[in-house]
């Protein structure tokens, strides 16, 4: 089942790693993912090219190689990094984004369901915190964090897990105008 969510990178990776000439993988891409038609074409030419072994490479393939190596580890160090964004950068995002304090907060204390946020305010997010958007989702995937000094006193209750709340809740609990959540939840 196709994910909504399936970027370009992704397609094109999974594409190349089943990629076989003699096989339909091709047109089963296209079908799955037409808006990629163009990509996935010239990568099936790229990846059909008969290339002769026992040719030299050339100072611009080595250099084509090792830039292409650098971004795969690059990418692979920022999958693999465990993010930890510190509570000062989400106070830095609320005055980039033009939001209140207790919105941002509610990012960094991991409390926002993260299907609940609409992908352009994750982007801008993400932005405002210089990091990438996989790294924020990964960051709002974790269980939310409890506050510090709601642990340090005694209670006759049983303490729970803080659950996520959804962001269209969490932007009304902050009294914001009904115009500007909707401009929010909704731009495109």
């Amino acid at each position: 089942m196709k994910d909504q969510n399936t970027s370009r990178e992704n397609v094109l990776r999974d594409f190349a790693i089943e990629f076989e000439p003699s096989k339909n993988i091709l047109q089963k891409f296209l079908r799955e993912f037409p808006e990629y038609t163009n990509e996935l074409v010239d990568l099936s030419f790229e990846l059909s090219r008969k290339i002769d072994e026992y040719e030299p490479l050339t100072v611009d393939d080595k250099k084509s190689i090792e830039t292409a190596m650098e971004r795969f580890r690059k990418g692979l160090n920022q999958q693999s990094e465990q993010i930890n964004i510190p509570p000062q950068s989400f106070l830095n995002a609320a005055k980039l984004l033009n939001l209140p304090r207790q919105v941002l907060m509610a990012f960094g204390g991991r409390k926002v369901e993260l299907d609940s946020i609409p992908s352009h305010f994750l982007n801008n997010l993400a932005l405002a915190l210089e990091v990438t958007t996989n790294q924020l989702r990964s960051f709002l995937t974790l269980p939310p964090q409890v506050a510090p000094n709601s642990r340090s006193y005694k209670s006759n209750v049983k303490p729970t897990a803080p659950s996520k709340v959804a962001f269209e809740k969490i932007l009304h609990d902050a009294l914001i105008p009904e115009e500007r959540i909707q401009e929010i939840m909704n731009r495109d």
